[in-house]
């Protein structure tokens, strides 16, 4: 039986720990975190500082953030490339 998977959003906190939540949920933590100035939230199994988040993400920007990470770039035509690799996706 195939079912959909839930769409998920990115805790990332400054220590560089990712927390993976339902979309759902996030609107929540982002009305929490806008009301609240100190203290912790609870997400999932986890109790965290507010003040250690350094924001919430979705998998697209993770994706491009770990690529950057790695060294890659991304050239016009919207494809990955290794450091100083040159790109030829005209050629396609």
């Amino acid at each position: 039986m195939n079912e959909l998977a839930k769409e998920q959003m990115c805790v990332r906190l400054k220590s560089g720990a990712e927390i993976w939540v339902d979309a759902g949920k996030v609107d929540i933590l982002r009305q929490f975190l806008e009301n609240t100035k100190n203290g912790f939230v609870q997400i999932g199994n986890e109790f965290i500082n507010i003040q250690d988040i350094s924001g919430i993400f979705t998998p697209k920007a993770m994706e491009e953030y770990r690529n950057i990470w790695r060294g890659l770039w991304k050239c016009k035509h919207d494809t990955w490339h290794e450091r100083n690799e040159k790109c030829e996706c005209w050629k396609n």
